[in-house]
C-alpha cells in the first residue's frame, strides 16, 4: 500500500539466486504518518478500554520502520590459527588437495580420528567428509561464545613508571572493543575511527574475502560489519564523549543514517569536509573530498557543560610579534607604531585569514586592536544615551540616533579603561577597541583545505618506505583532538593502520 522500499534484484554471481539485495532509506509517505497521527489522537477519546487497547493494536501494525534498512544475515567470522583443533571445534577449510577453499563455509569437527595429524572427520549440514588437520583452521562466528583477553607482548617505558601509557591492541578490532568493555566501559572522551571506504576495488575483506564491486551485498555487509562495532563504541564513551568517523562517498550517505540511528539524530554535531589536492583528470568535478561525520554521545549535556570548540586563529603570533616590534621602533607613539604596523601588513599581509587583516592599529598602550561598532541596532530603554567627550578636543562627540549598544555603567568602564576609540576626525562617532590577545581564537570552519601527499611523504620518512597507501594526516588529527578532546582525555582508535591516531596524541 505505501511504497516504502527501494528493492533491486541480483545481477547474475552478486547473490543468492532470486534473493532481494536491499539497502536504502525507508520512506512513508507523508499522507499515511499523518493518518496514523490523527487515529493516535481519536483512541484517547474512546471510552471503552478494550475496543481502544484492540484499536491502538492495529494502528501500531500500520506503522513503518524509519531509517536504514539492510540485510543482516550475513555471518562475520574469525579464524584463530593458534587454537588446537579438537572434537567439537567449529572450523574453516583452508585448502582440499592443495587447492585453496572456501574458508568462509563453517563446519563442526564431529570426529578425530587416532592420528589426528593424519585426517578428521568434518560434519558440514549433516555431510561428512574426511579432511587432514593441517588444512583446517579453527574460527568463531557472531554469536559464539568468546573469552577476550589480552596478552602483553612487549613494552616501551620512557618515563614516569606509574604514568598512563599508550596501548596498541594487536588483534581483531570486535574482539579488542569486547575486552574494553570491561576496563573501558563509559570512561573513553574521544574515538576516531578511519573505517575501511568499501569502494569496491577490492580493499576491504568480510570474512577473508575481498569485498569488490560485483559483490551485490556489499554494502549491506559493510553496514553488518560497522553497526557491530559502533554499538560497541558507543558502550564505551562517555556520557560527554565524541566519536569521529572518516569516511568518503561510497558510504558516507549511509554511515550517516546507521550513526543516527546508533548515537542518535539529536547528537549529530557536524559534518567536516576535508579537502585534498583536486584531481585535474576528473570528468565532473576535483574531487578529492573525505567527511568526518562527529557525533556526542549526549548532546544535552555537552551543551549544558558551555562546550565550544576553538582554535588559536593562524598566524596570531606573527602579528602580535609584529606589533610588539612597531611599538618599541616608534619609541612608545601610538600614530607612529600604526604607521609601521600597517606597513608590516602591506609586506606580510599575502594569505592572512581576513579576520586578523582587521587588526591594523597600534593604540597608547601597544595594544593590537580594531574598531567596534559601539552604535544600538535599535532604540530600547536600556541603551545608554550618555554623552562622550573628545579626550584631547574636549567636545562632545556626536549621539548615535538609537543610543549606544551597551549600559551606561559599561560604556563609562570602558572609557576610564581606555577601551574607547575616538578617532582624530573631528565629529566622528566613537567606537570600541577589540583587540587581538582577547580575540584569538576563533570557531572552525566545517571545510578545510590540507594536501594528502603530505602525510604520505611524512609517513615515507618516518618508515623508510610508503607501506601504508593512504595514510592519514596527523597534523589534521591534532588540530581536531586538541579542540575536542580534555588535557588528559582517553581516546581510542579501533581502525589503527599507520598509527596516525596514536602519532597525533603523543
Amino acid at each position: 500500500m505505501f511504497p516504502d522500499v527501494s528493492i533491486s534484484t541480483n545481477e547474475p554471481g552478486s547473490g543468492p539466486a532470486g534473493a532481494a539485495h536491499i539497502v536504502g532509506m525507508t520512506i512513508g509517505t507523508t499522507g499515511a504518518a499523518e493518518i496514523i497521527s490523527s487515529l493516535e489522537r481519536y483512541l484517547a477519546e474512546i471510552g471503552d478500554p478494550v475496543l481502544r487497547e484492540n484499536l491502538a493494536r492495529e494502528i501500531g501494525g500500520l506503522k513503518r520502520e524509519f531509517g536504514l534498512v539492510f540485510e543482516r544475515h550475513h555471518p562475520e567470522g574469525i579464524r584463530l590459527p593458534k587454537h588446537t583443533v579438537k572434537r567439537g571445534s567449529k572450523v574453516v577449510i583452508n585448502s582440499i588437495n592443495g587447492k585453496p577453499a572456501n574458508n568462509s563455509v563453517f563446519y563442526r569437527v564431529h570426529r578425530l580420528d587416532k592420528d589426528p595429524a593424519t585426517e578428521v572427520i568434518v560434519d558440514a549440514d549433516g555431510n561428512q567428509s574426511e579432511h587432514p588437520v593441517a588444512s583446517l583452521t579453527v574460527a568463531k562466528e557472531f554469536g559464539d561464545v568468546m573469552y577476550p583477553g589480552l596478552r602483553k607482548l612487549s613494552e616501551i617505558r620512557r618515563g614516569d613508571p606509574d604514568a598512563p601509557v599508550h596501548t596498541f591492541i594487536n588483534g581483531e578490532n570486535y574482539h579488542a572493543l569486547e575486552a574494553l568493555q570491561y576496563t573501558h566501559a563509559g570512561k573513553v572522551d574521544l574515538i576516531y575511527i578511519d573505517p575501511p571506504y568499501n569502494t569496491g576495488a577490492a580493499d576491504w575483506k568480510y570474512n577473508d574475502r575481498y569485498v569488490d564491486a560485483k559483490d551485490g551485498y556489499r554494502h549491506s555487509k559493510w553496514l553488518s560489519f560497522m553497526e557491530k562495532r559502533l554499538l560497541i563504541a558507543k558502550q564505551l564513551l562517555k556520557d560527554t564523549g565524541v566519536v569521529i568517523m572518516a569516511i568518503d562517498d561510497n558510504e558516507h550517505h549511509r554511515l550517516r543514517v546507521l550513526a543516527d540511528q546508533i548515537f542518535g539524530e539529536a547528537n549529530f554535531l557536524a559534518n567536516l569536509t576535508w579537502q585534498g589536492t583536486l584531481k585535474n583528470n576528473a570528468r565532473y568535478t576535483g574531487s578529492g573530498g573525505d567527511y568526518m561525520l562527529v557525533y556526542a554521545s549526549n548532546r544535552e549535556l555537552l551543551d549544558s557543560c558551555n562546550t565550544r570548540w576553538t582554535e588559536e586563529k593562524d598566524g596570531i603570533h606573527s602579528v602580535l610579534a609584529a606589533g610588539r616590534d612597531a611599538w618599541l621602533k616608534s619609541g612608545r607613539d601610538a600614530d607612529k607604531a600604526t604607521e609601521l604596523f600597517r606597513q608590516w601588513w602591506k609586506q606580510n599581509g599575502q594569505g592572512a585569514s581576513g579576520g586578523l587583516k582587521e587588526y591594523n592599529r597600534i593604540d597608547e598602550r601597544g595594544r593590537v586592536f580594531q574598531r567596534d561598532n559601539m552604535t544600538a541596532p535599535e532604540d530600547r530603554p536600556n541603551r545608554s544615551r550618555h554623552v562622550l567627550f573628545h579626550p584631547v578636543t574636549g567636545e562632545a562627540c556626536p549621539l548615535p540616533k538609537s543610543g549606544w549598544n551597551c549600559s551606561t555603567e559599561t560604556l563609562l568602564l570602558r572609557e576610564a579603561a581606555g577601551d574607547i576609540f575616538f578617532g582624530a576626525v573631528p565629529g566622528s562617532i566613537p567606537r570600541a577597541k577589540r583587540y587581538l590577545e582577547a580575540m584569538d581564537r576563533q570557531v572552525p570552519g566545517p571545510t578545510f583545505f590540507q594536501r594528502r601527499t603530505d602525510s604520505s611523504q611524512h609517513l615515507a620518512s618516518v618508515l623508510g618506505d610508503r607501506r601504508f597507501p593512504f595514510p592519514k594526516d596527523h597534523t589534521v588529527l591534532m588540530r581536531w583532538f586538541r579542540m575536542i578532546a580534555p588535557k588528559n582525555a582517553v581516546i581510542l582508535d579501533f581502525f589503527g593502520g599507520s598509527g596516525t591516531t596514536a602519532e597525533a596524541v603523543i
